[in-house]
């Protein structure tokens, strides 16, 4: 298996989304469970309106229905959010969270 496939499978098993977007979203309403959640404000545009960020707390997607950001994963997410190449992301999540 190529070095990168091992990382995103290391990456996915180990970062939980849900203690993933307590993290990134601090105005992230708190969790009842698993399933989506009211992800706050959303981070990829002057957003006023509260709501309008949905994130999935166990697939870790996400979608804003304000200004239509959306993904399919914390990868998807980290690498709209800081301007990242997948492969740039995936390093950036395996450096922070220690995988």
């Amino acid at each position: 298996m190529k070095p990168l496939m091992q990382l995103l499978q290391r990456v996915k098993a180990y970062i939980p989304p849900i203690e993933f977007y307590r993290a990134e979203l601090p105005t992230m309403a708190p969790s009842k469970g698993h399933g989506s959640c009211d992800g706050g404000l959303c981070p990829f545009h002057n957003n006023h309106r509260a709501g309008s960020f949905k994130v999935n707390l166990t697939t870790g997607a996400f979608h804003c229905f304000s200004c239509e950001e959306e993904g399919g994963d914390i990868i998807d997410y980290t690498r709209q959010k800081y301007g990242l190449s997948f492969s740039e992301a995936l390093q950036k999540l395996a450096d922070e969270w220690g995988v």
